[in-house]
């Protein structure tokens, strides 16, 4: 590999692995120096080198396709044509709130095809998994993430069948998709969102860019176009333009949500079109900014930490607020588990989200998840939690008014969710025909949502994974 136009080189490719969910891949040169790390986003290599990055980047990226494809062949326990039946189970009925005991259900290709009893025939041939002592339940979702390299295998570790990314590299994310899809990498099943901003000093660095209504309903029409079913607006987007984009995409059959753009509050981003708001934070801003304030920048966190627990959450204004997003059948997605690490945590603490993980993961990991939150003194750490507390309290009596609350955490791919819907307790049922999309836990997340991280076997696409196996693969240690 050439270093320069003048001295050719041999390099060695080093794949350092158990630091982070993925290898480490460096190169070396024939002292054993490091030459270069290279990557998408960030490359450091020797001086006068530079031009090598194109072919060390291509090189990098084809291993990693190459182990996503092996990762994936491994993994992936196909049953026989006959199928597979779970027996034994404690099946989580979601749609009664109820639990069924002693139940089997049976699984043939992507569908499930019988359930019932324990007298339910199991079909000569077919896989059995005995599920006594343990429940069965639905596939997870998680209706916020933003997919990156190794997230598909610890969503699926953590029994998250289905995810809805919110803001990706087009190009990128239909790639994995479809990577997904054909089985050749780990993930779930993904409902792809479009973010459109506005251009600024802020702009996002994904999604596409819209100055005018031109741009902005051309930029709706390709999202479509691809089959995506949601438009995503983000933080430096015109407010004349949400309308606009709203417009578009209802007619095309697309729902709009997003963050609240600088110039606009969460009351007029629902009456102009929004299907649902992204954050708990710019439900409170809706309170506690005003017109001067530039909500693109961290104003729109460190407000909500300061004075988030002095809003009247029983006054006129709230409920007022909370009646338009009743009329409107606008859906939160409050992404609670970002806040309480920002808003609860001390430094040197673990991520909470992390905490019942934080033996089981790689060294460098473990480090990054004990950062702590945003209050610097002993005042702010009261006032902030008394704020996470609000945020709380704001979701539940948004449930309690009947407003969907989606279930999505914005955070660490997988092992997050869990403790998003242990927040949601703070504060569909499998049936014949329905996707073969199912959780086996160890223990009754009725009893104890906790119990939910406590996957034993996952079913995607009518596929078996076993969560030792994925976790593994991505350096995390059986529990």
């Amino acid at each position: 590999m050439p270093s320069s136009r003048a001295t050719p080189r041999r390099l060695h490719r080093v794949a350092i692995a158990g630091l982070g969910f993925e290898p480490e891949l460096v190169w070396l040169d024939e002292d054993g120096e490091l030459f270069a790390e290279v990557a998408a986003w960030q490359s450091v290599i020797r001086t006068g080198a530079e031009a090598a990055i194109p072919a060390l980047l291509a090189d990098v990226q084809a291993w990693t396709a190459a182990r996503a494809r092996r990762l994936a062949e491994q993994l992936a326990h196909r049953p026989p044509a006959a199928g597979l039946a779970i027996t034994h189970a404690r099946l989580f009925d979601s749609e009664r709130r109820a639990v069924v005991p002693d139940a089997t259900v049976v699984v043939v290709g992507d569908r499930i095809t019988a359930v019932g009893g324990a007298a339910t025939s199991v079909p000569p041939g077919a896989r059995v998994i005995d599920a006594r002592g343990r429940t069965l339940v639905p596939g997870l979702w998680d209706m916020h993430v933003h997919l990156h390299e190794t997230e598909g295998a610890l969503h699926l570790a953590s029994g998250v069948t289905t995810v809805r990314d919110l803001g990706n590299d087009m190009a990128d994310l239909d790639a994995r998709v479809a990577r997904y899809d054909a089985g050749t990498e780990l993930g779930p099943r993904v409902l792809r969102a479009g973010l459109i901003d506005g251009p600024s000093p802020y702009t996002a660095g994904v999604g596409l860019v819209a100055g005018d209504a031109a741009q902005a309903t051309a930029a709706v029409a390709r999202y479509a176009d691809a089959g995506y079913v949601q438009i995503k607006i983000y933080n430096s987007t015109p407010p004349a333009l949400v309308p606009v984009i709203a417009a578009a995409a209802h007619a095309r059959g697309l729902r709009v949500s997003g963050h609240v753009p600088v110039g606009m509050n969460a009351q007029q981003a629902v009456e102009t079109g929004y299907d649902e708001l992204q954050h708990i934070n710019f439900v409170f801003l809706r309170f506690l900014a005003g017109p001067g304030d530039d909500t693109r920048t961290q104003l729109r966190v460190t407000r909500v930490a300061e004075r988030a627990a002095d809003l009247d959450l029983d006054g006129p204004e709230v409920r007022r607020f909370l009646d338009l997003l009743v009329a409107h059948r606008t859906v939160l997605d409050p992404t609670l588990t970002v806040f309480h690490n920002m808003f609860t945590a001390d430094p040197g603490d673990s991520d909470p989200a992390y905490a019942p993980y934080e033996k089981r993961l790689p060294a460098q990991v473990a480090r990054g998840v004990r950062g702590g939150g945003l209050a610097a003194t002993g005042d702010q750490r009261g006032r902030f939690r008394a704020s996470y507390a609000a945020l709380l309290r704001m979701v539940k009596l948004a449930w309690d008014r009947g407003i969907v609350i989606a279930s999505g955490t914005d955070y660490h791919a997988g092992v997050s969710l869990p403790h998003e819907l242990e927040l949601y307790v703070q504060a569909g049922i499998p049936a014949v025909g329905k996707r073969a999309d199912l959780v086996l836990i160890d223990g009754d997340p009725t009893r104890d949502i906790a119990t939910v991280r406590n996957t034993v076997a996952v079913v995607c696409r009518g596929v078996v994974y076993d969560p030792a196996e994925l976790f593994a693969a991505v350096g995390v240690r059986p529990r």
